[in-house]
């Protein structure tokens, strides 16, 4: 019986960890995308995307109905060239708990449903302005 309970337990903590990490470089071929909107449409729910640095700018983006985690190397990297994105746009209920981590968004992050909570926006620099529908609870620390 206690057999039985531990192989349920751990066949049920097993499928959470089942996200999925994807790598974005619009200059690097080993990457899995070459568009940060091509990682988000290949995406589920609770997968992560990485976007490298890179001299060209990135299109924006859209997470619609999906929970994503977006990382780029930061505002300010070590490695001298941040990734910049236009912007990013969030719709959906679904969206709720995005993350948006480590970007330089020089249009700004738009938020078109007022259902969308939990988001953290953090380490960016955006070099425009957040929008969102309504009062909702973000978090948006260490921003630029």
């Amino acid at each position: 019986m206690r057999m039985i309970l531990l192989l349920l337990f751990f066949s049920l903590f097993g499928f959470s960890a089942f996200a999925t990490i994807r790598t974005v470089s619009n200059l690097d071929a080993a990457a899995q995308f070459s568009t940060i909107q091509a990682a988000c449409d290949a995406s589920q729910s609770g997968d992560s995307i990485y976007v490298s640095p890179s001299v060209y700018n990135y299109e924006g983006f859209s997470i619609i109905d999906k929970k994503l985690a977006v990382f780029g190397p930061g505002w300010s990297p070590y490695v001298g060239t941040p990734a910049v994105v236009s912007n990013c746009i969030l719709t959906g209920a679904a969206a709720s708990g995005s993350e948006l981590n480590g970007i330089y968004f020089s249009a700004g992050i738009t938020v078109n449903n007022s259902d969308i909570n939990g988001l953290i926006i953090s380490r960016n620099r955006i070099h425009g302005i957040i929008f969102w529908g309504s009062v909702a609870s973000y978090i948006i620390e260490g921003n630029w």
